[in-house]
């Protein structure tokens, strides 16, 4: 009874995501002119548009790499490789397409990974991993680039450079005081059922260089 349940409500998941995706991508693209679309791309030089492709594969390739070091945090190291990465990246284009990315995401991995014995929890384990990879790579790189180039940051929210500038020292002092507290020992947040380890030192390591080389790859 619980299998034919869990296959209905997998359905019934799959039929709406299908049907909202749908609906949003018709509204997307009905005021776009294929024609100027076109001669666009006729205008740019080929190598342009290969660089921007390979770009584009190199940035969703590396999606991958966010479920995987959620997976492996979490302790489900048994998923074949070719279902996280279908997962990956059928979640990440569907959810930033409809926007709420963190309900919309979860109910794509709920609908594979609920056929890899996982339940909710794990799904919302899944979610607290990849949120964390996403702004320590973001806080990395926008911290960076606003202490290299407080100024561009300026055009924006219209503040002194050098507040920018402190801002961006700030978000780089902010990940290295969390380093420095990972490296204290174990690390667990959560209460009962709840509890989570967080990764080790090398663990937020690789963390960090996964979501700095999605940012990177985003902005190229």
């Amino acid at each position: 009874m619980r299998g034919a349940q869990r296959s209905r409500l997998s359905i019934a998941i799959s039929f709406a995501i299908v049907s909202v995706a749908a609906v949003v991508l018709f509204h997307l693209l009905r005021g776009i002119d294929v024609g100027k679309v076109i001669a666009a791309l006729e205008a740019e030089p080929r190598w342009r548009i290969l660089v921007s492709a390979a770009l584009v594969v190199a940035g969703y390739s590396n999606l991958v790499g966010y479920d995987l070091f959620a997976l492996h945090s979490i302790g489900k190291r048994d998923i074949p490789l070719r279902v996280v990465a279908f997962t990956s990246f059928t979640s990440y284009t569907i959810g930033h397409s409809l926007g709420a990315a963190t309900l919309t995401c979860g109910l794509v991995r709920f609908r594979v990974y609920s056929f890899w014995r996982m339940n909710l929890l794990d799904i919302a384990k899944i979610a607290l991993f990849t949120g964390m990879t996403y702004w320590l790579g973001n806080i990395a790189v926008l911290g960076a680039a606003a202490i290299y180039a407080p100024q561009v940051f300026t055009a924006i929210d219209q503040m002194p450079a050098f507040f920018n500038r402190l801002i961006g020292f700030a978000g780089i002092l902010a990940i290295v005081c969390y380093l420095l507290w990972l490296g204290g020992g174990r690390r667990v947040v959560g209460h009962d059922n709840w509890q989570v380890q967080l990764p080790g030192l090398r663990g937020t390591m690789l963390q960090i260089a996964i979501g700095v080389l999605d940012r990177v790859l985003a902005s190229l």
